[in-house]
């Protein structure tokens, strides 16, 4: 039975959150790996561009969790030769009893933060018809609409209880969409949900008129 977070735990989780985001930088660092120390957690910051370059020489540092032993921690951050940045919580992480989260939930806060390498994932790609023909209030109500038919999506599974969590990154006009949880089950959902979105998009065209490919 899945262990129920307390409140404590989730306002710990979101105050790593707040220290996390701004070592992201927008996108220009990533987070490479994470491990559990005495007073909270360490984490390995690297700039995208130089860790696309240690991937050239050792793939395997995109492949796995991001969630890393001390020992393995210690390794990377040697071979990266970046210094481990320490954030501070009284979070006891971990799959024990006397645990407050299990480990599996502060690494799926990492991920979002993080770059992985994917041998198999469905991806869904949006792109919005004649977009760069429309004037820029039609590109930002467009980009909008999109959103929501994703967004309204989303909440539908939620509704039937079909597990999906989705992330996008934008193509500047459309989205790529894709579920976090792996699998044939997962590449399933993403499925009903490009259905559910583009039945939204259908019921939207009669207010304003654009198609997606």
């Amino acid at each position: 039975m899945k262990k129920k977070i307390s409140p404590e735990a989730s306002e710990a989780l979101r105050q790593i959150d707040v220290h996390i985001n701004p070592l992201w930088q927008l996108g220009r660092n990533a987070l490479l790996a994470w491990t559990i120390c005495k007073s909270g957690i360490k984490v390995l910051v690297v700039p995208v561009q130089k860790l696309l370059g240690f991937v050239s020489e050792q793939p395997v540092l995109l492949h796995g969790t991001r969630f890393m032993e001390e020992k393995r921690f210690a390794t990377v951050a040697d071979y990266t030769r970046v210094e481990p940045i320490q954030i501070m919580t009284s979070l006891k992480i971990g799959n024990t009893e006397a645990a407050d989260v299990p480990w599996q939930t502060v690494e799926g806060l990492i991920r979002r933060y993080s770059i992985s390498e994917t041998l198999a994932r469905a991806v869904m790609l949006f792109d919005i018809v004649g977009f760069s023909k429309a004037t820029p209030i039609q590109q930002i109500g467009r980009l909008n609409a999109l959103e929501y038919a994703i967004n309204a999506g989303q909440r539908q599974m939620t509704v039937w209880g079909v597990p999906i969590d989705i992330a996008r990154s934008t193509t500047g006009d459309g989205f790529y969409v894709w579920n976090r949880n792996l699998g044939l089950g997962a590449d399933l959902a993403l499925l009903v949900l490009l259905i559910l979105v583009l039945a939204e998009n259908n019921l939207d065209r009669s207010q304003d008129r654009f198609g997606l490919s």
